[in-house]
Order: C-alpha cells, then sequence, then structure tokens
C-alpha cells in the first residue's frame, strides 16, 4: 500500500526564500520546496550571518527595501544594539561619513 502525504488540513504556510504560500507537509515545514531551502541556505551562508530564519528573511527583507547588502544592514543595526556607552551612533559614526 502506498502512503499518502497529506498536509495539515486547513494550515497554511509563507515560504522564507520565496514568500509563496504553501501547505506544509510537515508542522515545522519552512520552505515551499527543496530548491527554495537550498537557496535560502545558500544565501545565508554567502552572507556570513547566521541568524534565526526568521530573523535572517525580516531583515533580508528591510536590507532588499533599503537597497543596502545584508551584510551592511546587520553590521549598522549591531553598532546601533552594542554600542557601548548605551547612546545610538549617528549615521555619520556608523558609515564613517559627514552628514
Amino acid at each position: 500500500m502506498e502512503k499518502q502525504i497529506h498536509g495539515f488540513v486547513g494550515q497554511t504556510a509563507t515560504c522564507l526564500k520565496c514568500g509563496k504560500v504553501f501547505e506544509p507537509i510537515r508542522k515545522k515545514q519552512r520552505f515551499c520546496c527543496p530548491a527554495c531551502r537550498v537557496a535560502y541556505n545558500n544565501d545565508r551562508k554567502a552572507s556570513g550571518i547566521h541568524l534565526a530564519p526568521r530573523v535572517f528573511s525580516q531583515l533580508q527583507d528591510i536590507a532588499d527595501g533599503q537597497g543596502v547588502p545584508i551584510d551592511a544592514m546587520a553590521n549598522v543595526m549591531l553598532a546601533r544594539v552594542l554600542n557601548p556607552d548605551g547612546k545610538p551612533l549617528e549615521d555619520s559614526e556608523i558609515y564613517g561619513t559627514k552628514t
């Protein structure tokens, strides 16, 4: 007897790579297909940034929206959070430019 695979009836998920809405086969499935999973993981490895997938996806969306590389966006965000004196840094201090 052939095993039938059924998604979680009535549940949908959004692919972290392409944004397609799909019916997951497994409870924690985050990608619509293996190609999207592989491409997403390759993008993460290439960026050198290792964050939780949903955080990485949100950061990528912000970086894309502002037209900057994700590693630059991550550096800016970390600089603002990790500034030793507790004050937010100005863009000129982060980017080394005068505003």
